[in-house]
């Protein structure tokens, strides 16, 4: 990496500027591929007086190509093309639309995934044996109440066991909780 793309990224995240960035308000609205050009040329949205567009002239940066990306709720993200040699960004819009909204797609996918993988990873080294037990009987059919009565404590703190599993495997149920955990290899057979 350059020395002055370092430079603009400190810079960059120093002022906040990605929050009040028009391009990245402009993908909180729009949901397709857009070009956005310093000189206002692109979406009515863009304000090119801002002091975020002022800042990226200032690194040669003429324009760019912002695919905007909604994932579930309510996060945004962006993939940006940034032109600094005045090509002609409408005109690759235009020839690769249909492939950047699916390499967008695919780059949110692939950090939601990532991001899953690494929460899923921290919440293993986090189960406790006793939430490790509770799925496992969960597992093999049993209820709260049998829970309990197996391994000597109360109904309510069966159910609480399960409902931290469930958070920390991010399940929405208690049978995904119980899937989760025996495909991560966390419970023995259930059978």
């Amino acid at each position: 990496m350059s020395e002055k793309f370092i430079e603009f990224r400190r810079v960059w995240d120093k002022r906040q500027y990605r929050m009040k960035s028009p391009v990245y308000l402009a993908c909180r609205t729009q949901y397709l591929p857009f070009t956005w050009r310093h000189d206002g040329q692109g979406p009515a949205t863009i304000d090119v007086s801002s002091k975020n567009i002022e800042f990226v002239k200032t690194y040669g940066i003429l324009g760019g190509l912002c695919v905007p990306i909604h994932a579930p709720r309510g996060r945004v993200g962006c993939l940006h093309f940034l032109d600094r040699k005045g090509i002609d960004l409408e005109h690759c819009l235009e020839t690769h639309r249909s492939a950047l909204v699916v390499a967008g797609i695919y780059l949110m996918n692939s950090c939601l995934d990532a991001a899953a993988n690494a929460d899923v990873t921290q919440a293993i080294n986090h189960l406790t044996k006793r939430e490790i037990d509770c799925v496992t009987l969960a597992g093999r059919g049993l209820t709260d109440k049998q829970i309990a009565k197996e391994l000597r404590f109360g109904p309510g703190t069966a159910r609480f066991h399960i409902d931290n599993v469930m958070k920390k495997l991010q399940a929405q149920t208690r049978v995904q909780a119980v899937a989760k955990a025996a495909q991560l290899g966390l419970i023995g057979p259930i059978a």
